[in-house]
């Protein structure tokens, strides 16, 4: 029995169902190895059968944990995104911070003790972007990502939903365009880090006119910037471990550039929040 769910899309009882049937054909799969294993047929089996080789399957279980905390995080994702003001028109902005929304303390994320990030960080985070990319890309960029809602919203109607948007390829392009110049930019990771540190800071919430309600005495630190990173350059992760999507970006970089990013992103991976 495979999955009927196999890419869940919002926050509703779908992904509910997505995380029930993994982990039952999981169970059934188990089952059934186990049976040809001792050489009898898995419909055989006992409830006093199933229930022994449930328990033993549970734990033996080890990547039913990251499932779990996977889907949690990625349904929260949603559901924060659709709460999010719907008719927001800057859509480039929606995709970028989407990566980082969860983990905002506002929103119910870490403690900032514990590397939590704050909605305070967004002005220089922004601030960051542009002198990095440029406000002309950021432009075609922006428009590139209202174009792309616009046609969804259209062929989707009501069924509309920000998964949608995040999954698209056009829209996927742009964010993985972003952040690998962002990479590409850090030439020297501690100096670099230093600097987007003191941009975020220099910019946030509350960094000149006094601390606004909320989230008193918050700085971006060495650790915040850990827990952003980790999370933030996740797609670009995944587009240099795909073929077609690294040779997309290497299109754009010669060789040398590309190692960089390739060491920005295992820096980042190193780095403990």
């Amino acid at each position: 029995m495979a999955p009927r769910i196999t890419k869940p899309r919002g926050w509703d009882a779908g992904r509910c169902q997505f995380i029930a049937e993994t982990y039952l054909d999981w169970f059934l799969e188990y089952v059934d190895g186990e049976a040809r294993r001792k050489d009898t047929d898995a419909g055989s089996n006992k409830l006093e059968d199933l229930r022994d080789l449930a328990e033993r399957f549970r734990k033996s279980q080890r990547s039913a944990p990251p499932l779990f905390r996977n889907s949690f995080f990625s349904c929260n994702q949603a559901r924060l995104n659709s709460a999010w003001k719907d008719d927001l028109d800057d859509h480039l902005l929606r995709l970028l911070v989407e990566q980082i929304f969860p983990l905002f303390v506002e929103e119910g994320g870490p403690e900032l003790e514990w590397g939590g990030l704050s909605r305070k960080m967004l002005p220089g985070l922004f601030k960051a972007i542009i002198l990095i990319v440029g406000t002309r890309t950021l432009e075609d960029c922006d428009r590139k990502c209202f174009m792309t809602v616009e046609r969804l919203r259209e062929e989707d109607g009501a069924d509309f939903k920000w998964d949608d948007f995040f999954n698209d390829t056009e829209a996927r392009q742009v964010l993985i365009r972003i952040l690998a110049d962002l990479a590409h930019s850090f030439d020297d990771f501690t100096q670099s880090r230093e600097w987007f540190i003191g941009v975020v800071n220099k910019n946030h919430f509350g960094g000149e006119d006094g601390e606004r309600p909320g989230v008193p005495e918050w700085r971006f630190d060495e650790k915040q910037f850990a827990t952003f990173a980790r999370y933030f350059f996740v797609p670009l992760v995944e587009a240099m471990a795909s073929a077609e999507e690294r040779a997309h970006i290497a299109g754009r970089f010669d060789d040398a550039a590309l190692d960089q990013i390739k060491y920005f992103l295992e820096r980042v991976a190193e780095e403990t929040p």
